[in-house]
């Protein structure tokens, strides 16, 4: 063959070739529609679990009929050379010849600027398209949770300055200084000097001796034992933050199951104590932290996890965690004989040595590690100085129990009419805002500050965790499903919403609540006097009320009215009260025993597997017969603490 006909040869071929691979690219059509319309944007960077991100919604006409019924995938790449599959496919419809799909556009993909996007269907590609991620549009496009917040926050401030300029100064500001210093300071000096006065009477042997006893029979418990899951969770997030610097609350190369679901003074209590461990046996951790729960991966059973994390000297660890609650417990027993020995000298030691011995307030402080112990503390703490009516003391000791557990949130409306009904309004409105104020920020900068040091976006993260710790957590769990467990009379409503097939999140607990707490407010405001015996009355009441409204109470929960249960039956002169008291213990006992297995609490540093001591040789109760139980267990608990002896001519004292 000649040279021209050779040339004329590659010119048709090349032809050919071109044609087809025009014809190729012309088979597939892409068009990409994004929402909103103008582009995604975000306030700051892209987000990594967004509830509410953006999404782009793709549409692909395929002309080709050979493409029907075919599977197109969406790729991306960053610079048009190496692609990778998107999340997000559609089949080709075989009439029309068109796929649409949608895809989340986050930070596990998309990236801020400019990303490259096509479709590829049977091993040919689209068209590619340019796709534009923007960030650090700051304020205008912050989700609306945000506004919510800062315009509470706004708001009580303005109230706050407005009440203080209301006020008539009645001095000059240097005499108000000086004598705001000189006040303080006196009160200060007194309370130092007072304070060797006030332990003496600890130290007589009546005190000392069971209170030593008390602390090494707690001691001794606390390294051989533990709640094996709860005490996992709590190591877990502390090797989260020192060795992995991961944030415990929003644990990104962590599944959210482990994310951190209590409010932040807890977890600080325990990066607090860890330190001591840390630095004295210098524990070896794998590189990768998704080693500490690979026994999940294995078995499936998230229950299980804690066999991958059973670190060097657990004993150790676990008696150093459960220290601050075995603190608490002492405190309380202290401060029970402390509150209730001008009234009677006889109910204060029973009081000190029914909580001290009591078995079911050491299983769950010593045994279990669950903390209840120490919010439970402040409240009773912030009850008496609201009687002794320093109020100042008793918000600020009422926010530290609240940002432990969140339940003694709701004893700040009771707070608020008592003090009101002393006609202390402004005193009454600045428990109420002072409150509210500062779980809020605190929760909220503690979220902030964790998101900064773990170089998450600390505005958003830390909105939306405020967001999930003060709704999700109450409506009715953390997931936003309908859970009805253990000790509550709302079991029953498991049996009939999967009846009547609800599979929607219905806030039946807020709505229980809130009634009931209305009930319990309409009763205060009906009583002309309120004396020292109603006003802790109607804190025990509160409890019980969230006993029977809340959709989770757990073994631990009982702790929390233990101890005024015995102030009340001391303030009474009621041994139906004492008795009620051992009847709540011992019924929590045999539950927990019915329930577990309790070589479940053995630590598994001894024994890495349960051996099955009480395999549930009984069928599980039956949830109407427990609702039945627990509720009239609660009434019974509100009925004795609302009962008043016939006085006669005495009187009560009002406070």
């Amino acid at each position: 063959m000649s040279r021209t006909g050779f040339s004329v040869f590659f010119l048709l071929l090349f032809s050919v070739v071109a044609f087809s691979v025009e014809a190729q690219n012309k088979d597939l059509v892409l068009r990409v529609t994004i929402s909103p319309q103008h582009g995604v944007a975000y306030p700051f960077d892209i987000p990594t679990r967004p509830e509410k991100c953006c999404r782009l919604n793709w549409t692909l006409n395929a002309k080709s009929s050979s493409y029907s019924g075919r599977q197109a995938y969406l790729q991306f790449s960053y610079d048009n050379i190496t692609w990778w599959n998107l999340p997000s496919n559609a089949t080709v419809n075989a009439t029309t010849g068109i796929a649409r799909g949608s895809q989340i556009v986050d930070a596990s993909w998309a990236r801020a600027g400019m990303n490259y996007l096509r479709v590829c269907v049977a091993g040919n590609f689209s068209e590619i398209k340019l796709f534009s991620a923007s960030t650090n549009t700051r304020f205008w496009l912050v989700d609306y949770q945000l506004y919510l917040f800062l315009s509470a926050v706004v708001l009580i401030t303005v109230v706050l300055i407005w009440e203080k300029k209301k006020r008539k100064l009645r001095f000059s500001d240097i005499d108000k200084k000086d004598a705001f210093l000189t006040r303080h300071t006196h009160a200060f000096l007194t309370y130092l000097q007072e304070i060797p006065t006030s332990l003496k009477p600890l130290l007589k042997p009546k005190i000392a001796v069971p209170l030593i006893i008390g602390a090494l029979i707690r001691l001794s418990l606390a390294p051989l034992t533990e709640h094996r899951w709860d005490m996992y969770i709590w190591r877990l997030n502390q090797a989260f933050v020192y060795h992995y610097q991961v944030n415990p609350f929003w644990p990104e190369p962590a599944p959210l199951e482990f994310a951190w679901g209590y409010p932040p003074l807890w977890l600080l209590t325990l990066l607090l104590v860890y330190p001591i461990y840390s630095l004295a046996f210098s524990p070896p951790l794998p590189a990768n932290v998704s080693e500490l729960w690979h026994t999940w991966i294995e078995t499936g059973n998230m229950c299980e996890a804690y066999h991958s994390f059973v670190p060097n000297a657990l004993p150790i660890l676990s008696l150093i965690n459960k220290a601050p609650i075995i603190i608490a417990d002492l405190l309380i027993a202290l401060a029970l004989y402390k509150l209730i020995k001008p009234t009677s000298k006889k109910y204060a030691y029973y009081a000190f040595f029914a909580w001290l011995f009591n078995p079911y307030v050491i299983w769950i402080s010593s045994v279990w590690g669950m903390f209840d112990a120490i919010p439970t503390l402040f409240v009773l703490l912030s009850l008496h100085f609201l009687l002794v009516k320093k109020y100042v003391h008793s918000t600020f000791l009422l926010v530290i129990s609240a940002l432990f557990k969140l339940y003694s949130i709701i004893l700040i409306p009771l707070m608020f009419l008592i003090i009101y009904k002393r006609r202390e309004k402004i005193q009454a409105v600045k428990y109420v805002l002072i409150s509210i104020c500062l779980i809020l920020l605190t929760t909220f900068a503690t979220y902030a500050i964790a998101a900064s040091l773990s170089g998450q976006n600390p505005l958003t993260l830390s909105t939306q965790l405020t967001f999930n710790v003060f709704y999700k957590r109450s409506s009715p769990d953390w997931k936003g499903e309908n859970m009805f467990v253990n000790l509550t009379p709302l079991v029953v409503l498991n049996e009939l919403f999967t009846k009547l097939d609800v599979t929607k999140n219905i806030p039946v607990s807020p709505l229980l609540m809130s009634t009931a707490l209305l009930c319990i407010m309409i009763s205060v405001f009906k009583n002309k006097t309120l004396s020292k015996q109603d006003i802790i009355a109607y804190v025990v009441v509160t409890h019980f009320t969230v006993y029977l409204t809340y959709s989770v109470v757990n073994e631990q929960f009982f702790i929390w009215v233990l101890p005024l249960l015995l102030f009340l039956a001391a303030e009474k002169k009621s041994n139906s009260l004492k008795y009620f008291y051992w009847a709540m213990s011992i019924f929590n006992v045999f539950y927990i025993t019915y329930r577990y297995d309790l070589s479940y609490f053995i630590s598994p540093y001894f024994l890495p597997d349960t051996l099955g001591l009480w395999n549930r040789p009984l069928p599980p109760p039956d949830p109407l017969v427990l609702a039945w139980i627990v509720g009239i267990l609660y009434i019974i608990g509100i009925k004795l603490a609302l009962w008043k002896p016939n006085l006669g001519k005495r009187s009560v004292k009002k406070v």
